[in-house]
């Protein structure tokens, strides 16, 4: 079984508020994190269940997971990229100005692994723009490791910006 980015699209309805507009922003947010990332030339591989779904069948969604390879300055690189998309739609991630916010996760490449991870990552038309998808064996790992511990190695970078 395997799914699309069209069928997540018709799942991002708050079924609690049907007229909040934050979950149909998803498809947005998304393009404009992956348009960054093309445009300053860095290997990344979307993970979580927005690459999952390649394979699974369709789930809401209200997080975006990606690991990039960032440069030396990867902190500051990072964080300036999930600034710029945060600040264009802080309507819809801002938990200050939205009940229900989409998050955006991007994490550093810290390991070989994850280097494997970026290298065997596939490009698919994904909300309607080229992006690169976690291969399955690579999902595994990349949902095994999250982790919500702030100690927890391939957390850290990312803590710094929320």
């Amino acid at each position: 079984m395997g799914g699309s980015s069209a069928d997540i699209e018709a799942l991002l309805v708050d079924v609690n508020d049907p007229d909040n507009p934050s979950p149909r922003m998803l498809p947005a947010i998304f393009r404009d994190i992956v348009g960054r990332l093309d445009a300053a030339g860095l290997a990344y591989a979307v993970v979580g269940r927005l690459a999952l779904t390649l394979r699974e069948q369709a789930r809401f969604v209200d997080e975006i997971e990606i690991v990039a390879d960032l440069d030396p300055d990867g902190d500051e690189h990072a964080s300036e990229l999930l600034r710029a998309t945060r600040s264009r739609f802080a309507a819809h991630m801002d938990l200050q100005r939205c009940q229900r916010p989409i998050a955006l996760k991007l994490r550093p490449c810290i390991g070989a692994i994850e280097t494997g991870l970026l290298a065997e990552a596939i490009t698919r038309p994904w909300f309607g723009v080229p992006a690169r998808l976690a291969s399955a064996e690579n999902l595994l790992w990349a949902i095994w490791c999250w982790s919500d511990a702030i100690d927890h190695p391939a957390d850290a970078a990312l803590i710094a910006f929320l």
